[in-house]
């Protein structure tokens, strides 16, 4: 599925329930998915991988892709930044606050279901930044990203990191953000798309930052809601 395919109507809307991060992560065995699950590491489904791309220092794409028969990632050269895109499928949800990971008509919930208020159709997108340089400050052109505009990887826990968010390259304003440990309260983005974030306590050594919308979706007869989920993540001092 390709994002410009996608029609929109009226305006976006903020959202803040976005858990849930996937992007690329560098081990000492080469590149794999990191799903960063609310508070804890989780597993993911492979075959719902797809748009791995990597630059190296100088803005070359580099050959990159997944393989679904090891789930890995694997990447020609020496990236200074890399980006993956996670279909999270269809979640539908209902007046007395339960959510299910389906679409309404699948329902089991009879009560559920005769009161579903919303389904969404969610992606995620991440992207990772390994090294500081020309190709990491510049967006990738993914539908929904979060430019760092410094380098974040001298920062540390307590510091400042002035980041842009922008949707099919524009800059969006009133986008609300989250970390590896909580949501942010009291960020948002302005009429330029930059927010100014404060790092907390990193796990496992990187910072997980995201981002999330919610837009009007008419693509099928599934769902009314496309929600999107861009993550920044780095290492940190």
């Amino acid at each position: 599925m390709k994002f410009s395919k996608i029609a929109f109507l009226g305006l976006f809307v903020a959202s803040s329930a976005f858990a849930h991060q996937f992007f690329p992560m560098k081990t000492d065995n080469g590149y794999k998915v990191g799903f960063w699950a609310d508070d804890h590491w989780g597993q993911y489904q492979p075959d719902r991988v797809f748009g791995i791309s990597a630059k190296d220092s100088k803005g070359k794409n580099l050959k990159a892709g997944y393989d679904y028969q090891n789930n890995t990632i694997f990447i020609e050269g020496n990236p200074s930044v890399a980006s993956l895109n996670y279909d999270f499928g269809y979640y539908t949800f209902t007046k007395n606050g339960k959510h299910y990971a389906q679409i309404r008509s699948d329902l089991t919930d009879v009560g559920g279901a005769n009161e579903v208020t919303q389904t969404r159709k969610i992606y995620k997108m991440g992207k990772s930044i390994f090294a500081w340089d020309e190709a990491a400050k510049k967006p990738l052109g993914l539908k929904f990203e979060i430019i760092p505009l410094q380098n974040p990887l001298v920062l540390k826990e307590g510091d400042k990191l002035k980041v842009q968010v922008l949707l099919d390259s524009k800059p969006v304003s009133g986008v609300e953000f989250e970390d590896q440990n909580d949501d942010i309260d009291g960020v948002v983005t302005d009429s330029k798309g930059i927010a100014t974030l404060t790092l907390t306590k990193a796990k496992d050594g990187l910072q997980i930052i995201a981002a999330g919308i919610k837009l009007p979706y008419n693509l099928d007869r599934y769902g009314d809601t496309l929600q999107l989920t861009a993550t920044l993540s780095f290492k940190s001092k």
